[in-house]
């Protein structure tokens, strides 16, 4: 028996819920080749190809719809929002006014906006453009009051301007509007810091990690609070895990580095330092192979390094040093002059 449209259609969509795509896809080709100008398989057919990544070709299956039926609030909202993801953010802008002008006016399409500028504050982040971001996530939140993750964005932007106090309310406003925000906590408590006020600082990124336990970067600026407190022990185990999580993470296994170096731990600093691999590590490294009396370990990470990178002055100044206390030639590149 012949299925009808509808038949086809609802099929269609069965095979997408289960995720079943290129059956999906077939079933609505096998419509549009029917009735090209339908809008729901359009519409469909469009989401189904953004959710396959497909984001052009599912745009243009969504306009169609639209073009085809624009009294459906749903086609509205669909093509909007994949227009806002893609970065299309003044295409966007211009279909929310129609739409507004067509009369829809309810809380998903005042959502929509605020998104809009939310993503388009981040664009603009990303580009260094930050006066613009600032003015952007402002908006989102004129549009949205209650989102935490616009307010947490408008504190960094405050933050990367050193307006400290600011970032700090806005931070504050974004924990106070969802309490399981990590990033709120973790960027509050690097406020806090920067304000002197490192106890509390400790008390929020303990909290940051509470919500997410594995949260290399509140570990991270916890471990740094730690050693100017001098709580190097706690430092070392906030260091170690960052390391867990991150193993390149390159600042943490310097840090942590340091303070086995500073606790005669020289083994196990030259294995963070050497992982680590950068023109400072390797100079630790070498500090650390002094201790350890490995002098021609030292000779041959020299001559290495001096054939890789001539430039590095604590590297050059290690290499004189060295040579001094060897009364011998290093044959590199260092300090020939």
């Amino acid at each position: 028996m012949k299925l009808t449209v509808n038949q086809v259609m609802q099929k269609a969509v069965n095979e997408q819920n289960e995720g079943n795509f290129e059956e999906a896809e077939r079933l609505y080709q096998a419509i549009l080749k029917a009735e090209s100008k339908n809008p729901d398989a359009n519409h469909n057919l469009g989401a189904l190809n953004v959710s396959l990544k497909k984001i052009d070709i599912g745009l243009s299956f969504l306009k169609i719809a639209l073009d085809l039926d624009s009294s459906r609030e749903q086609f509205w909202v669909s093509y909007i929002a994949i227009l806002i993801d893609s970065g299309h953010f003044e295409e966007a802008k211009k279909n929310l006014k129609k739409a507004k002008e067509k009369g829809f006016k309810s809380e998903k399409f005042t959502t929509l906006e605020a998104y809009a500028y939310f993503n388009l504050g981040n664009s603009l982040k990303g580009m260094g453009r930050l006066e613009e971001a600032e003015e952007s996530y402002r908006q989102a939140i004129i549009l949205n009051p209650d989102s935490a993750i616009a307010h947490n964005a408008l504190g960094y932007i405050l933050q990367k301007g050193w307006r400290l106090e600011e970032a700090e309310a806005s931070y504050r406003q974004a924990i106070s509007l969802e309490s399981d925000h990590a990033a709120s906590f973790s960027n509050l408590g690097t406020i806090l810091h920067q304000l002197g006020r490192s106890e509390e600082a400790l008390v929020m990124y303990t909290q940051a990690i509470t919500l997410k336990p594995d949260f290399a970067e509140a570990f991270h600026n916890l471990g740094n609070t730690q050693v100017e407190l001098g709580r190097l022990e706690e430092a070392e185990a906030s260091y170690s895990q960052v390391i867990k999580y991150i193993p390149n993470f390159s600042q943490a296994l310097l840090n942590r580095g340091q303070i086995l170096f500073n606790k005669g731990m020289f083994d196990m600093a030259l294995k963070d330092f050497d992982v680590c691999n950068t023109p400072d590590s390797k100079v630790r490294a070498l500090w650390c192979l002094y201790a350890l009396g490995e002098s021609e370990n030292i000779y041959k990470r020299i001559k290495l390094y001096s054939e890789v990178n001539e430039d590095n002055i604590p590297m050059a100044a290690f290499s004189s040093f060295f040579a001094e206390t060897q009364k011998k030639d290093n044959a590199n590149n260092f300090c020939k002059n």
